[in-house]
């Protein structure tokens, strides 16, 4: 599954930023109907996208790193999802009409250390 979501990463940043940005206007019409709000909402739903497959993907990061039983679970989780990020936004860098961005990096960093924090509570509950 690690592999696969990574796939569809790189898949959505290998497209040329006029296919990306279609994507995006779409997705946002579909949710706000309203066109006055546009170009807000549409940033919006593009970095809460970041937001959502980066804790999707830390969430496959931390399965695959345990089925290793790699010491430092976490550290290692947040180190290789993290790696993934910025290696995306340096690959974008080489596709037409898209740009690496670190606030994106940022995005992705914030999604990676929330959805470790609920994955350590979760694990602290049980354990209690």
């Amino acid at each position: 599954m690690l592999i696969l979501w990574l796939l569809i990463i790189f898949q959505f940043s290998n497209e040329n930023g006029t296919v990306s940005s279609s994507k995006s206007d779409t997705v946002t019409i579909k949710i706000i109907g309203d066109k006055s709000y546009f170009k807000s909402a549409t940033k919006v739903i593009r970095k809460f996208a970041h937001l959502s497959e980066y804790a999707i993907l830390t969430v496959l990061m931390y399965i695959t790193v345990c089925d290793y039983t790699i010491n430092k679970k976490y550290i290692f989780t947040l180190l290789l999802t993290y790696l993934c990020s910025v290696l995306d936004e340096i690959h974008q860098l080489f596709i037409l009409y898209r740009s690496g961005s670190f606030v994106d990096v940022t995005i992705d960093s914030l999604a990676i250390l929330i959805t470790l924090s609920i994955i350590i509570l979760r694990k602290k509950e049980v354990r209690d």
